[in-house]
């Protein structure tokens, strides 16, 4: 019986492998953006347990490690339920990974690039309560600067009843997002992960978190040097007003996000939080020259 199990599972990898290289043509392509619709709609939120996430954080270790078309991935995926999409995306070879139609809880939308230049992650973890903010990472996504993209599939909070649920993707621990975190934390050269949020300049406390058009900090009451190479190419664009956390701007430094804790605990430098104002967003979002700037400073690509 193990036997078979084992034969079942291999030719279920051959298969899986199969369809993939077959989707990789033009003609089986998707929409990036109709794929992380789909994947957005519907479903129930539930926390995963210790051994899923056990086995979402090896399934990330594989994949920013290359390893996605491996017989351990394509398991890792069935056990997990979830499936791993091609997409072709102006010229460049993108691959979604997700959960299954009929299995979703919540996990997130991946978007990875095997042909990233540098070493880069984005989170996405509000994407629909910070207005824009999934649009405009979908988009970074699609221009190949990062290596792997996350995304919040379910809003931050959700109704059960008269009750209210935590869904928050940036502040809950035992989630997918945490899983990732952990895999990014084993990597030995420090990436830059940055996290993008939203926030309204006229609900500030201070008058300089509401002259700001972007802060910036390292999640943490010290602003590490990669933080502060991505403000200081911000503002030398002219384009917004950047201020730094805690130099620069006292309020909306990302102190209790928990993937940068995770990473300042594993040692890593590259933790990036960013707080988009919301006219700053709506020109993200509609200004593709100003989006490829912006672009240009979070990937070290100047």
């Amino acid at each position: 019986m193990k036997y078979c199990n084992s034969v079942q599972r291999h030719l279920l990898c051959l298969l899986v492998a199969v369809v993939t290289v077959l989707s990789s043509s033009p003609a089986w392509c998707q929409n990036l953006n109709s794929l992380f619709k789909e994947a957005a709609s519907g479903g129930r939120f539930a926390m995963p347990t210790h051994k899923e996430l056990a086995e979402a954080r090896l399934l990330f270790e594989l994949l920013l490690a290359g390893e996605k078309d491996t017989k351990a991935f394509c398991e890792l995926l069935e056990s997990l339920h979830m499936e791993m999409v091609p997409v072709q995306h102006e010229g460049r070879g993108l691959t979604v990974i997700r959960e299954k139609t009929d299995r979703k809880r919540g996990r997130g939308f991946y978007v990875y690039n095997a042909d990233a230049a540098g070493p880069a992650c984005l989170m996405a973890p509000h994407s629909f309560t910070d207005i824009l903010t999934g649009r405009i990472a979908l988009k970074l996504a699609g221009m190949g600067g990062f290596t792997l993209t996350a995304f919040n599939t379910m809003k931050r909070y959700g109704v059960d009843g008269d009750v209210k649920l935590d869904q928050d993707m940036a502040h809950l621990r035992g989630t997918y997002f945490t899983a990732l975190s952990h895999a990014i934390a084993a990597l030995t050269n420090s990436p830059r992960v940055i996290q993008l949020h939203g926030y309204g300049q006229e609900y500030r406390s201070t008058p300089e978190g509401r002259e700001a058009d972007i802060i910036v900090s390292s999640g943490q009451r010290l602003l590490l040097a990669v933080a502060k190479q991505v403000s200081d190419c911000l503002s030398a664009d002219n384009l917004y007003i950047t201020r730094t956390y805690p130099d620069e701007v006292g309020e909306l430094g990302g102190t209790t996000n928990v993937t940068g804790r995770i990473l300042r605990k594993a040692g890593q430098k590259g933790f990036i939080h960013m707080e988009l104002s919301r006219p700053v967003r709506t020109r993200l979002n509609r200004e593709l020259e100003t989006l490829q700037r912006f672009n240009r400073c979070l990937t070290d690509r100047q």
